[in-house]
């Protein structure tokens, strides 16, 4: 989705998350990697986001127990809040220099820190590896930066000119609404919220419904409502007839910054549990969702005859959750026209390439696959997953730039390799995403006001 959150994402402190419940890692043809995590110290510093729910947060924990006794001061500056920052890099380096732990000082010289595999079985005894995904997901999440149990972002009227207040002009990008969770899920789009929430409710009928309290009964409506219109052809400004019943009811609850608040945090709270974070992560792996869009990406290196990688495997997972997927001119679905128009462009791009490697693939696919909108974004985002094999004199000075800009990632931070290769298969479980309901009366599609029905669209 390329909800607004994206778009707010600039801002933020240098963060990687990892998802803490995250669908099993695809299956590696050898070994993974030595690698977990790099930290490198640098200006300004560089801090590793990883939620208070996952793999990080777990080793700042382990951290702080073993530095109690013989770092006392140290140990209370660790806090398991899944920030791997310059403190924990110190915690990391200083537990590596206690006798247990003495032959890994090596991996972590000057300021920074590596966790390697050997690393954390040595602190975890019994405890599983970060997965593949987990890795990959870091680097994805350290854009989207919303972790589980982070209250929801409201997307309506993302830039008003009148100082961010709930009133006209209105500018906002799309029509998502609302994006909640560490993969942007929307009302909007492919309707992952409502999946989400329908199936926790089904596995934990309580849950839902305690988390939104006073708004469980405006809830139960949004779920039962139509979020796509007959009328595709957009207009600016929109018709009230191109505005689905729920973005005009949710907009009457986002006007309220009452309501509004209670829906962000319903959703925060909700997030924070681990049904939920384990519904949230099936419901992106399965097939009608991300996993369809995963396979096509691996679909479309098997008609180029190349084998996927780790880094491969993140990239298609940042662009899964970032954009629509394969895609190719003239297509209108991750299907195989399209996938094979798609393999046709890159082989001619790369035709002057003598036996192309994995990254020069990615390039090719960044360079013909750009977004329609926060095209400066996802190209920054790209070349995270580039940088390692190009090198900064690799990229064009557009592509350096936007990916400086977008706090100048590299996939070996998470110690993700085009040396192993991977596979991957979608889930194939259907979810359901629309409980049985009444449409709007005409009374209520008219409670939206215009300025925000007739919105503008922000340029890029």
């Amino acid at each position: 989705m390329l909800g607004s959150r994206k778009t707010l994402v600039a801002a933020i402190a240098w963060a990687l998350v990892a998802g803490a419940f995250a669908v099993p890692a695809p299956a590696s043809a050898r070994q993974a990697g030595n690698v977990l995590y790099s930290y490198v110290e640098r200006s300004p510093s560089l801090v590793l986001w990883d939620g208070e729910f996952g793999p990080v947060a777990r080793l700042q924990a382990r951290l702080k127990v073993l530095l109690a006794d013989v770092d006392p001061s140290l140990a209370a500056r660790v806090v398991a809040d899944g920030k791997f920052n310059r403190t924990t890099a110190e915690a990391v380096r200083r537990v590596q220099q206690l006798p247990a732990y003495s032959e890994f000082a090596r991996d972590s010289l000057g300021g920074g820190a590596t966790v390697t595999a050997e690393f954390w079985r040595e602190l975890f005894r019994g405890d599983a590896l970060p997965t593949l995904h987990d890795r990959a997901m870091t680097l994805v999440l350290t854009y989207e930066a919303t972790p589980f149990g982070k209250p929801a972002h409201w997307n309506f009227c993302q830039r008003p000119l009148a100082g961010g207040r709930r009133q006209a002009p209105c500018r906002t990008n799309d029509d998502s609404m609302i994006t909640w969770g560490p993969r942007g899920a929307t009302l909007g789009g492919g309707r992952e919220i409502q999946a989400v929430l329908i199936e926790t409710e089904r596995r934990d009928p309580t849950l839902v419904r305690d988390a939104f309290g006073p708004e469980y009964g405006a809830l139960r409506r949004v779920l039962g409502l139509a979020t796509r219109v007959s009328d595709q052809q957009r207009t600016t400004p929109r018709s009230r007839e191109q505005v689905s019943d729920t973005e005009l009811f949710t907009c009457t609850i986002w006007l309220d910054a009452t309501r509004a608040g209670i829906w962000a945090e319903a959703l925060g709270r909700v997030g924070s549990h681990r049904v939920t974070q384990e519904v949230y992560e099936a419901v992106y792996k399965s097939r009608d969702y991300d996993g369809g869009k995963m396979d096509a990406f691996f679909a479309l290196y098997r008609e180029l005859g190349i084998a996927p990688s780790e880094v491969d495997y993140a990239f298609f997972l940042d662009r899964s959750t970032h954009t629509n997927g394969v895609f190719a001119q003239g297509h209108r679905a991750n299907r195989p026209g399209a996938i094979a128009a798609r393999a046709s462009q890159i082989r001619d791009s790369l035709s002057n390439t003598a036996a192309p490697a994995n990254w020069q693939y990615r390039l090719a696919i960044a360079r013909l696959m750009p977004t329609g909108a926060q095209r400066d974004d996802r190209n920054g985002r790209d070349m995270a997953f580039i940088i390692d094999g190009a090198g900064e004199g690799g990229l064009s000075a557009t592509e350096l730039a936007n990916w400086k800009k977008r706090f100048g990632l590299r996939a070996s931070m998470t110690g993700l390799s085009d040396a192993v290769v991977v596979d991957y298969s979608p889930d194939q479980t259907a979810f359901v995403n629309q409980i049985e309901g009444q449409p709007l009366t005409t009374e209520e599609r008219a409670t939206c006001p215009d300025w925000v029905v007739q919105r503008e669209k922000l340029s890029h």
